[in-house]
């Protein structure tokens, strides 16, 4: 079968990743890339050994991808330093987030936001086992190796990170 220009009607990718970092959370995560829509599924599952000093109230993560937003502070530090071309974008061509979830198993897990950036997310420190965040992301035009451009794709900073605890 021969192709023909470059005419996709649709590409999926599916990619499988183990990530284990010393100390660190164990990471298993699931992505199904949709190069008609600039969209990212991801399904991350992170088990949390027990090694690892957590809080007695809650546990944050860092959810990078919601920095590259038109107000994020990343966006602020953009302006302050003269690169408008970030805060002018169009709106398709920022990051955004949909069917946000949380689980323990099979069960949701409530979180919160520590504000209206929806950059840092937190979950009470009961609900440590083994979580999966599942979220689709529409991908921004390329901003720090996260996004696309043409028909190239970065793929950084688009899954939750547990942040450290020093307590």
């Amino acid at each position: 079968m021969r192709l023909s220009g470059f005419l996709i009607t649709s590409l999926f990718l599916c990619f499988y990743m183990n990530v284990t970092v010393g100390q660190n959370p164990i990471y298993d995560i699931k992505l199904n890339l949709d190069t008609n829509h600039h969209t990212l599924t991801v399904n991350a599952a992170i088990t949390l050994p027990t090694t690892i000093k957590l809080p007695n109230d809650t546990i944050w993560f860092h959810l990078p991808f919601m920095a590259y937003t038109k107000y994020s502070p990343f966006a602020q530090e953009q302006l302050k330093i003269g690169m408008s071309s970030f805060h002018f974008r169009r709106a398709n061509e920022y990051c955004s987030v949909r069917n946000f979830k949380i689980k323990d198993g099979n069960q949701n897990i409530p979180f919160f936001y520590k504000d209206d950036n929806q950059e840092f997310i937190g979950i009470l420190a009961a609900n440590q086992d083994n979580l999966t965040f599942d979220y689709t992301l529409d991908l921004p035009k390329v901003i720090d190796g996260l996004g696309y451009n043409d028909r190239n794709y970065w793929l950084r900073n688009f899954y939750p990170q547990l942040l450290h605890y020093d307590g």
